[in-house]
């Protein structure tokens, strides 16, 4: 696994305002100053009301109580396997749940817990949450802990999952606080969502001010894309000027047109130029369009500023890093992260090769994982 990273950069996009900002390492007064501004203007596929949030997620999950002295329930189970279902009324927000070695987890509905330990297997498929139609199921814990030689495997391709990560005070030994992970040699995480053959493509013709429809140099059917994805269009000025927009899809037509929910307020640029030289290699300038869709999303309560002080112990997020690098992990098509720091998972189709890619809030970070 290769770790690459990039000086920190703030890029925001709203739809009712524009919120831009970028800070020194001595600007921490400005910094926070303006935390909220920035953290209000930015995006969270929680907060929106077209990204098919189940309703009781938000009033169950966010902003919990801490938790004080939580009680601790290892579920039992004579065939082995255990519906979210059946536990939720051994395992509350109180409680810390602990599937053992030897039992499955299965997870046909919501469930809220303070903490959940898997030294089992948690098993997240659209079977095994069909009993829910089309309305997706949440699990909401202040940290999950895959021990070893407990495995978790999340496949998601027509259903909707959200994993919230509730700022409740409790903290793990190893991945501390609002964190999901893995813990010992062995252990296994696998996160699948919903397939596209292509994440991102470029724009075939220029998209005008006003206009409301776009092609695409690849063909949205075949990359996978679909009505109601949310879309994102990068900004084409010089200098790094200009705004990108989001959109939905409305619709596709049989000639891979894509009509947009609302007019495009800034002109995007598709220009392709063969260049003199004998091999003639076309130089493409045209504007980036991201699927930015995920039926998977890993969030949590909005994060809040914590002064570092000496003797801090490690953070979840190193900790996160680290289960990253000696973990068996698979990640595909999945959004991760709370409103002020989040990352877009994004696999290259048919390969083992992975991007993670900061998307929102602060972007400080491109990870590219072979091979796993």
């Amino acid at each position: 696994m290769r770790l690459s990273f990039l000086p920190t950069v703030l890029v925001f996009i709203a739809h009712a305002s524009h919120v831009s900002a970028q800070f020194k390492q001595n600007q921490e007064n400005d910094y926070l100053a303006r935390f909220g501004t920035i953290n209000s203007a930015s995006y969270a596929a929680v907060d929106d009301s077209e990204s098919n949030v189940p309703p009781t997620l938000l009033p169950t999950c966010k902003d919990s109580p801490p938790i004080v002295n939580p009680s601790e329930v290892t579920i039992s189970s004579t065939t082995g396997t255990i519906t979210a279902s059946s536990i939720a009324s051994q395992c509350d927000a109180s409680t810390i749940c602990t599937i053992p070695a030897g039992v499955t987890l299965e997870m046909d509905s919501s469930l809220h817990v303070a903490a959940l330990v898997v030294r089992g297997a948690v098993l997240w498929t659209d079977t095994t949450q069909m009993s829910n139609g089309d309305l997706g199921i949440y699990l909401c814990a202040g940290y999950i802990a895959v021990e070893a030689p407990g495995s978790w495997y999340m496949n998601l391709q027509e259903k909707d999952g959200w994993i919230y990560l509730t700022n409740n005070g409790m903290t793990h030994a190893t991945l501390r606080s609002r964190s999901f992970g893995g813990v010992g040699t062995g252990s296994r995480v696998e996160v699948i969502g919903r397939n596209m053959e292509r994440t991102w493509s470029l724009l075939s013709n220029v998209l005008k001010v006003g206009s409301s429809s776009m092609k695409l140099l690849h063909d949205p059917r075949l990359m996978g894309w679909m009505v109601g994805d949310r879309i994102a269009i990068a900004p084409t000025e010089k200098n790094s000027a200009g705004w990108g927009q989001d959109f939905r899809i409305e619709s596709i037509g049989e000639d891979g047109t894509v009509k947009l929910d609302r007019a495009a307020n800034y002109e995007f640029k598709a220009n392709f130029k063969v260049t003199s030289s004998d091999e003639k290699v076309v130089a493409t300038m045209s504007a980036e369009v991201v699927n930015m869709k995920r039926n998977i999303v890993i969030t949590g309560d909005d994060f809040s500023h914590v002064d570092a002080v000496d003797g801090m112990e490690k953070s979840s997020y190193y900790n996160v890093l680290n289960f990253a690098v000696n973990h068996a992990v698979r990640m595909h098509t999945v959004i991760v992260g709370s409103k002020s720091a989040n990352v877009m998972l994004v696999s290259e189709a048919k390969t083992a090769r992975s991007m993670f890619v900061m998307h929102r809030g602060v972007v400080n970070m491109v990870i590219a994982a072979v091979g796993i």
